[in-house]
């Protein structure tokens, strides 16, 4: 009995040191990556770049607060990498949603159940599918520079809307060059925002003065009247577009879901009835 209990007490206490220090390693590793992520934001400009929790780090960059992480993958994917900023007051009304192209997506925009912003560069549009609108400000947000960074990253998406950017890349990017790129672009879109904003309403106000006609200071239209006109023109018009369709096409695919569900049960109880014959 002794020299069993002995037995047990050794594999117990060798179990217990094996674990400690397989989870002390996999700290370790984590910790070295998230070190990694703070130098690339630090890179970046971020001079109050800290670790964040067990997920990423956080540092101030262009004047926003982007929020760095990256997730381990799994027997299903190799994780991935995220980056968002909130976007500051005064932002310009805008929902982008940027995502590489397939022959689906082209076969969903030519049936009208995608939106697809032609920003006017060949090789960025052959490459990306962007529904966005206002098409305008997301061409002006869509410079030169901008659309190089994207090229670079691709396979990636970026998404404007619920009042943040917000940028995503399959795998674990850590390398401090990749993570300074991608915070940079993160917190340049977010805080380019504002002034797209001043443009934009600056653009409704000369569209509403010609449709008006001259006016001094444009008396007689009241504050209140002026912004309800300004909510009724294109840009209005086309986030209206944009969400009709995004509703449209999710309602299709939760129906298509359903019906393949509903269809599973069908198979798996006449299956079960073959079986029982």
């Amino acid at each position: 009995m002794s020299v069993s209990g002995s037995s047990d007490s050794g594999a117990g206490f060798f179990g217990v040191v094996f674990f400690g220090v397989l989870f002390a390693g996999l700290a370790f590793y984590r910790w070295r990556q998230l070190a990694a992520i703070r130098r690339g934001m630090m890179l970046a400009g971020a001079i109050d770049a800290r670790i964040a929790g067990v997920d990423g780090a956080v540092g101030t960059i262009h004047g926003r607060l982007v929020r760095y992480v990256t997730v381990s993958g799994n027997k299903r994917g190799n994780g991935y990498t995220k980056a968002s900023a909130p976007l500051p007051p005064g932002a310009a009304t805008l929902e982008l949603h940027l995502k590489p192209e397939s022959a689906r997506d082209k076969e969903l925009v030519r049936r009208g159940e995608e939106v697809d912003v032609i920003v006017g560069e060949p090789v960025f549009d052959g490459a990306f599918v962007v529904e966005a609108a206002p098409a305008h400000t997301a061409r002006a947000l869509l410079d030169a520079p901008t659309r190089s960074t994207l090229r670079a990253l691709l396979p990636c998406e970026l998404h404007i809307a619920a009042g943040q950017v917000e940028f995503r890349k399959g795998g674990v990017l850590i390398e401090p060059a990749e993570v300074s790129e991608i915070a940079l672009l993160v917190g340049g879109l977010a805080a380019r925002m504002p002034d797209l904003g001043l443009e934009q309403e600056e653009r409704q106000l000369r569209a509403l003065h010609t449709a008006q006609g001259p006016m001094d200071g444009y008396r007689g239209i009241g504050p209140g009247e002026t912004a309800s006109r300004l909510a009724e023109g294109e840009g209005a018009r086309e986030m209206a577009h944009l969400g009709e369709v995004r509703r449209r096409r999710a309602h299709k695919n939760a129906l298509f879901a359903v019906t393949v569900g509903v269809f599973c049960v069908i198979a798996f109880f006449a299956l079960l009835g073959l079986m029982r014959r």
